[in-house]
């Protein structure tokens, strides 16, 4: 059974091509579309697990330096920076999709039309702007807010279709850092009903309820949270200190 891709839901998955190149692919099933976002090297991102500021070509790199993994600092500071959510990534040697998922995924993309697999160059989006870097050097930073014509795609019919709504708790103490995380939930297809702060928690990561729904599962996936049981008629989503140290 595959552990990620259902082969119903839509995935976004982070690449790395071994020579600087990364892409975001979208395989949607609910839309029958593959697309694939291509990122420019230079491109400007804050790398998550507080690494600092880097270009997105080098963020594999960054994370085998760290020894955090290339392909999980990929996809979670791609998420982080395009406010986009990313569950997977997939490098020559590094992935978190088993075998089932890869021979899933294939088959998919084998099954689409060439019309319905669509290229996108995200610097020729208005989402991106040339700007000089960290470096000195001439290269792409982010907008604040990605646009909608690129947001939709991230959008799972799935999710829409269940209509449950969110509730995201700050255990953190960086209220700021969760309402980020709660615009990057509802591009997949929800709605952020309240913010409550409570009590910070020192040795909290973070948690989803309930354990089995959709959108608990796709959060689960994008910010690595556990599942646990809860009020099926919402889903909620807590955020300790130890969150922080990675987002």
């Amino acid at each position: 059974r595959p552990k990620f891709w259902d082969g119903t839901s839509r995935l976004a998955v982070a690449s790395w091509d071994g020579r600087g190149e990364v892409d975001v692919t979208v395989f949607d099933p609910g839309s029958d579309k593959v697309t694939q976002i291509n990122l420019p090297e230079n491109l400007q991102v804050e790398a998550a697990f507080n690494l600092g500021t880097w270009n997105a070509g080098s963020l594999w790199e960054l994370g085998e330096q760290h020894k955090i993994g290339g392909g999980r600092v990929l996809s979670a500071s791609l998420t982080k920076s395009l406010s986009l959510p990313i569950e997977a990534y997939l490098t020559d040697n590094q992935t978190n999709l088993n075998l089932g998922d890869r021979i899933a995924i294939f088959a998919f993309k084998f099954a689409i039309k060439e019309a319905s697999q669509i290229q996108l160059d995200l610097a020729e989006t208005n989402f991106l702007y040339k700007d000089a870097l960290a470096d000195g050097s001439l290269g792409y930073k982010t907008r604040q807010t990605p646009p909608l014509a690129i947001t939709t795609i991230f959008a799972d019919s799935e999710i829409i279709a269940e209509g449950k709504s969110v509730v995201l708790v700050d255990q953190s103490g960086s209220r700021e850092k969760v309402q980020k995380v709660g615009r990057i939930i509802e591009v997949l297809g929800t709605k952020i009903i309240a913010v409550r702060s409570e009590e910070i928690e020192d040795n909290l990561d973070c948690t989803v309820s309930p354990k089995g729904s959709i959108l608990s599962q796709k959060i689960s996936q994008v910010f690595n949270c556990s599942q646990i049981k809860g009020d099926s008629q919402k889903v909620e989503v807590t955020f300790g200190k130890k969150f922080l140290e990675r987002f």
